[in-house]
C-alpha cells in the first residue's frame, strides 16, 4: 500500500509537463507575500484538502527542488507509515478510553466543566498553548478542568505538571474517540478549532458563565478567519501576515482571540533536580546553543530550511571562544541536528527535554534558530539570541529576546507546501539563514551578556571586538 501510494505520486509527477523555471526566477523576495496571497485566493474556494491532495501538491514542489527522487519518495513513505501507526494506536487501549470517560463523567456530576484540547504542532506550540490554558483556568475559575492531548504526551508532562486545572496529558491518537465525552473539545493551532458544544451550552452557562463568555468571544473574533482555519496549516503563512497587521502575535494571539488576560511568558515548569550535568561545575559562566528541530517533524531533506548552516554554527562558536575565553559553550539537542565544533560541553543526545531545560535555567543566555527550546527558554526567563529565516520574525519573536532576521530574504513560511524542506526560491542552502553572519551574532551575544548581572559581576567582559576569521 505504501509503495503503491509513493508510485502514484511519482507517476503523477512524470505524467505532467513541468517546464518550470528555477524557483529563484519564479519568485523573487518581494513576491513572496504576493505568492501567499495568491495561495489564499486559490484555496479559499476549495473544499478542505485531503492528505493525498496536499501530498500531491507537496510532491510537485519537492520535485522542482534540489532534493533527490529517492529522498522525496522516502519522505512520503515515512509519512504514510506514521499515519498508519497512529491509526493502529487509536484502535488500542480501550481500557484507557473507558477510564477517561468515567473520570470525565464523575467530574461533570460534581459540578465541573471538562474540556479537551488537542495541541497541534511541536514543543514550542505546546508551550504557547500551556500559557493559554493557564490563563483560561485563571479567568474562568476552578470549575474548569482540562485534559490535554498531544503527539507523544510523555515529552510534555513536565510542562503541564504544575498547571492548575490541567488533569492529564494523553496521546492525541485517542482524541477523536474521546472528544464526545467532554463539554467542549477543541484543536489548538494558531486558532481555536472548536467542535460543536451546543448540547453542553446550557450547562456551561450555569456552571461557568465566564467560560461561556470566552466561547462566544472566540466565535465572534474568528468570524473572518474561516478560510485560514478550514485550510490549516496551508494558509498559516498568510495568516501570520494578516495577524501582524491586526496586532496579533503567536505569543499572545490566542489570548487576544479569546479575550482573556495574558499573565506573562514564564510558566511553573517542573524542572529536574541535580542538573546541570557533571560536566558543568557550580559557578561556571556558560551559554547554551542548539542546532536541531522537533523530533516529530518528517523531512524530505537532511535539514529544514529554518536551520542555521552547520558551517555557520562552527564559525560562530570559534568567534565566541576568541571573544569570550572565559565563557563556556554548552550544546543542547536531541536526535536532530549535528554536533557543533569547538563547544566546551556537548550534551546533544545525552539529555531528555526536561534536563535540557534544567541546563538552560542556569545559563546566561541561549542561542538558537526558531525552535521549541526558544519557547522553553522564554518560559523559564532565560533570554535568547534567535535566528529567523522562513518563519515570520514579527509574529513568532519574543520582545525580551534579541531576534535576528536576514535582510535579504525571509518569511516564506507556508508560501508553498514544501517550504520546510526546500527553499521556495530554489537556493540549495536558503539565503535567509546563510545570510546571517556569525560575526553579527557575536555582537548580539556581547550586547545581551552586558545585560546579565552575573556576567557583569564576574568582570568577564571579554576581549575587544575581533575581525571575522578568514
Amino acid at each position: 500500500m505504501v509503495i503503491f501510494l509513493a508510485s502514484c505520486l511519482i507517476l503523477q509527477y512524470e505524467s505532467e509537463s513541468f517546464f518550470v523555471l528555477n524557483m529563484e526566477k519564479r519568485h523573487s523576495n518581494h513576491e513572496l507575500k504576493r505568492l501567499k496571497l495568491h495561495r489564499v485566493e486559490g484555496l479559499k474556494t476549495r473544499r478542505k484538502s485531503s492528505f493525498l491532495i496536499r501530498g500531491g501538491r507537496k510532491f510537485k514542489n519537492l520535485m522542482r527542488s534540489n532534493i533527490g527522487v529517492a529522498s522525496v519518495s522516502n519522505y512520503f513513505v515515512s509519512e504514510v507509515i506514521k499515519r498508519i501507526r497512529k491509526r493502529l494506536l487509536s484502535l488500542r487501549s480501550r481500557e484507557l478510553r473507558l477510564d477517561v470517560r468515567k473520570q470525565v463523567e464523575y467530574l461533570r456530576q460534581h459540578g465541573k466543566v471538562v474540556l479537551a484540547f488537542r495541541l497541534a504542532g511541536g514543543v514550542g506550540d505546546a508551550v504557547i498553548h500551556a500559557r493559554l490554558l493557564r490563563d483560561l483556568v485563571m479567568a474562568c475559575g476552578a470549575s474548569v478542568q482540562i485534559d490535554v492531548y498531544f503527539n507523544g504526551p510523555q515529552v510534555l508532562k513536565f510542562i503541564f505538571a504544575n498547571l492548575h486545572g490541567v488533569r492529564k496529558v494523553l496521546d492525541d491518537a485517542h482524541f477523536n474517540r474521546l472528544k464526545g465525552a467532554y463539554d467542549v473539545a477543541c484543536i489548538l493551532t494558531h486558532y481555536f478549532q472548536l467542535d460543536d458544544y451546543g448540547k453542553s451550552l446550557a450547562r456551561i452557562e450555569s456552571v461557568s458563565p465566564k467560560l461561556a463568555d470566552v466561547l462566544r468571544r472566540i466565535e465572534s473574533s474568528q468570524a473572518n478567519l474561516g478560510a485560514f482555519i478550514h485550510h490549516q496549516p496551508s494558509l498559516d503563512g498568510a495568516f501570520s501576515d494578516y495577524a501582524i497587521e491586526r496586532g496579533l502575535t503567536r505569543e499572545k494571539g490566542l489570548h487576544q482571540l479569546a479575550g482573556i488576560a495574558y499573565s506573562g511568558a514564564q510558566l511553573p515548569i517542573r524542572i529536574p533536580k541535580n542538573w546541570p550535568s557533571n560536566e558543568i561545575r557550580p559557578g561556571d559562566l556558560y551559554i547554551t546553543i542548539h542546532d536541531g528541530w522537533d523530533n516529530s517533524m518528517t523531512l524530505a531533506s537532511s535539514r529544514p530550511t529554518k536551520a542555521y548552516p552547520i558551517d555557520s554554527w562552527n564559525q560562530l562558536v570559534h568567534l565566541l571562544k576568541l571573544r569570550f575565553p572565559s565563557l563556556k559553550i554548552v550544546q543542547l539537542g536531541g536526535g536532530t541536528g549535528e554536533a557543533i565544533e569547538g563547544v566546551d560541553v556537548c550534551l546533544r543526545g545525552k539529555t531528555k527535554l526536561p534536563e535540557s531545560v534544567a541546563v538552560m535555567k542556569k545559563a546566561l543566555l541561549h542561542i538558537d534558530s526558531e525552535s521549541g527550546l526558544v519557547h522553553l527558554a522564554a518560559a523559564i526567563g532565560i533570554p535568547a539570541v534567535v535566528l529567523f529565516g522562513p518563519t515570520n520574525i514579527e509574529y513568532f519573536s519574543y520582545p525580551e529576546n534579541v531576534n535576528v532576521g536576514s535582510q535579504e530574504c525571509r518569511n516564506c513560511w507556508w508560501s508553498v507546501d514544501s517550504w520546510s524542506d526546500a527553499c521556495p526560491r530554489g537556493f540549495e542552502v536558503p539565503i535567509c539563514m546563510s545570510g546571517i553572519m556569525p560575526q553579527t551574532l557575536v555582537d548580539k551575544v556581547a550586547a545581551l551578556l552586558e545585560r546579565q548581572p552575573r556576567w557583569r559581576a564576574a568582570g568577564a567582559g571579554g576581549l575587544p571586538d575581533l575581525p571575522m576569521a578568514g
